[in-house]
Order: structure tokens, then C-alpha cells, then sequence
């Protein structure tokens, strides 16, 4: 008996020197999270399907609760348009600094656009981009905004393509 249960403790701690120790994140299946009990970070997936229209789209949100900083992004796909979009936001609350950019995309028609927006919470500027073009006119263009709360200054910038002629037109605007 008492050989018997040597040999036991003897597989039993076998069997936990070779499995080894993980330190890998806990995953909770039902709500598609993930957290890290080292770090404390969460991070949330949810993904959804429409098996009538055959529409999908994700979602994922993650925290870090030692620096607070946040994010969250999505995406779309449409089967029958082919439409497919995205969109990102971030914010960290130690700079105050937040971004957020979205693009959406046709295949069918061509068409595309994007856009982002930055915010810099130290020096309160503010800058917006966005740009799209239409294959079907052909037409491009891109917008540029700032804004600078130091100095008051606003400046605005747009561009357009025009494909018949191969013109630019320009413009810019500016305040003080």
C-alpha cells in the first residue's frame, strides 16, 4: 500500500512538472470577453450574423484600467450591396487625447470615403480629414480642417478633381 501511493504522488507530480504553468488570459465564453487578471485588462468581442440577409459585423471594446486608456471598433459587411465599413475610437485619459476614423468601401459601384477626426487635449487642437471618391463621375476630393484654440486660428482646406478636364480646384479659407 504504501509503495502503491508513492507511485501515485510520484505520476501526480509528474504530471504537473511537464503540464507546466500558464499565465494566459481567462476567456468567458458566453459574453466573448477576455481578461487578464495580471494586467487587469478587459477586452469585449461581439460579432453578429443575419442568416436571412447574410449581414455580419463585429464589435470590440478593450480597457486598461492602469493607464484608463479605452478603445472600441466595428465593422459591417453587407453581401448584397457588398458594402463593407469600419470604424475606431480611442481615448486616453492621462493625455486626454482621442481619435476616432471610419471608412466605408463599395465594390459594386466603387465608391469610397474615410474620415478621422483628432482631438489634443493639452493644447486643445482639433483636426478633422475626410476624402471620398465616385467612379461613376470619376470625381475625387479631400477636406481639411484645424483649429488652434491658442491662437484662435481656423484654417479649412478642400481639393476637388474634376476627371473631364483633369482640373484641381483648390480651396482655402482661414481665421483669426
Amino acid at each position: 500500500m504504501n509503495r502503491r501511493m508513492v507511485s501515485f504522488a510520484g505520476l501526480a507530480l509528474a504530471g504537473l512538472l511537464t503540464t507546466g504553468f500558464s499565465a494566459s488570459a481567462q476567456y468567458n465564453y458566453n459574453a466573448g470577453s477576455y481578461y487578464n487578471p495580471y494586467t487587469g485588462t478587459h477586452t469585449t468581442q461581439a460579432a453578429g450574423y443575419n442568416p436571412y440577409t447574410g449581414a455580419g459585423g463585429t464589435a470590440e471594446t478593450a480597457h486598461n484600467p492602469y493607464t484608463g486608456a479605452s478603445a472600441a471598433a466595428s465593422t459591417y459587411h453587407n453581401p448584397y450591396t457588398g458594402t463593407n465599413s469600419q470604424s475606431a475610437s480611442a481615448y486616453n485619459p492621462v493625455t486626454g487625447n482621442c481619435a476616432h476614423e471610419q471608412s466605408a468601401y463599395n465594390p459594386y459601384t466603387g465608391a469610397h470615403g474615410a474620415s478621422e477626426t483628432t482631438h489634443n487635449a493639452y493644447t486643445g487642437a482639433t483636426t478633422t480629414r475626410s476624402g471620398g471618391y465616385n467612379p461613376t463621375t470619376g470625381r475625387e476630393g479631400e477636406s481639411y480642417s484645424h483649429t488652434n484654440p491658442m491662437t484662435g486660428n481656423t484654417v479649412n482646406a478642400q481639393a476637388v478633381r474634376n476627371p473631364m478636364t483633369g482640373n484641381y480646384a483648390y480651396h482655402y479659407s482661414g481665421r483669426r
